[in-house]
């Protein structure tokens, strides 16, 4: 069993995950995003909370490393802090739902995983506070000239969306999902069925554990009981939709090179996605069918 990337007893799992992320739910009573008068998001916010979720996992690593001393009850409040839904929180619904719109979303509407993807992306580059980057793929792609050459020495988020078959889940994919889940700068994904979007941290076998953030809770001032993850639920891999966006954590070079040595093990035919030099020369060598021959250190 494995939980967040560590493996996991039946008797560790409740409090790791407790201890490692939030669980952010649907809310009611918040202030609406003009010209929206709607004030919850019950019905339509799922991915958005999910990927909250999903990012309060990479925060929580992040001010971890920064402050190594701090305690649980501390960093927890930090971390809630950066998700409440106010104006002025750094990943509230509020600003997700903004951000959105610039995207072309209708507020009150779905959010894909590319979706949330992008705003996630947008919004951490306007913080100026916070020294962790956002890297989105696209076409299952993680391109290293599209990086800040510095990333490889700082904290980075790795949101890697995919559409693993047509209708459902190909299970030729599955066996390479749960090796994704096992590694340790795993964050676990986001996704789940149709219009039901899930925070899945951990995998036993071939059954998933998620956080279901579809729960209607009202708008809290302050404390952070009501994000505790004190409940997972389980779901088999076969049930997942299609389309997921996976979530890394790399804190450092060592991190990164433990990362892409892992994910060169993998197995092209059935890997969730890849790394190249550059989507430029990736596109050139499928066209003249020549090899990716490329030094990481040729981007620092």
């Amino acid at each position: 069993m494995y939980a967040l990337g560590y493996p996991q007893t039946d008797s560790t799992i409740k409090d790791h995950i407790k201890t490692q992320t939030l669980w952010i739910t649907y809310r009611r009573g918040f202030q609406p995003v003009h010209p929206s008068v709607l004030t919850t998001d019950a019905g339509w916010g799922c991915m958005i909370r999910t990927a909250q979720m999903m990012l309060s996992t990479a925060l929580f690593r992040y001010f971890r490393t920064l402050h190594q001393d701090i305690e649980i009850e501390q960093l927890r409040m930090m971390v809630t802090d950066m998700f409440r839904d106010y104006e002025q929180s750094p990943f509230s619904i509020q600003k997700i739902v903004r951000e959105g719109t610039i995207q072309g979303k209708s507020i009150g509407s779905w959010f894909g995983p590319t979706s949330i993807c992008i705003c996630l992306k947008q919004i951490m580059e306007d913080l100026s506070n916070i020294r962790l980057q956002i890297y989105s793929a696209v076409d299952s792609m993680i391109c290293l000239d599209e990086l800040n050459n510095q990333s490889f020495f700082e904290p980075m988020v790795l949101l890697v969306p995919v559409r693993l078959g047509l209708h459902g889940i190909n299970a030729l994919y599955i066996p390479s999902l749960v090796k994704y889940m096992q590694l340790k700068q795993s964050i676990g994904f986001i996704g789940g069925k149709p219009n039901y979007s899930y925070y899945f941290v951990g995998v036993k076998d071939f059954e998933l554990l998620y956080l279901d953030p579809h729960t209607t809770q009202d708008l809290e001032d302050d404390g952070t009981t009501t994000y505790w993850a004190t409940e997972t639920h389980t779901m088999p891999c076969l049930e997942l939709d299609e389309s997921l966006a996976l979530g890394f954590y790399i804190a450092n070079r060592e991190d990164w090179n433990n990362f892409e040595a892992n994910i060169s093990q993998m197995d092209p035919s059935t890997s969730l996605f890849s790394i190249h030099s550059s989507r430029v020369m990736e596109a050139y060598n499928a066209v003249n069918d020549i090899g990716d021959d490329w030094n990481m250190d040729d981007f620092l």
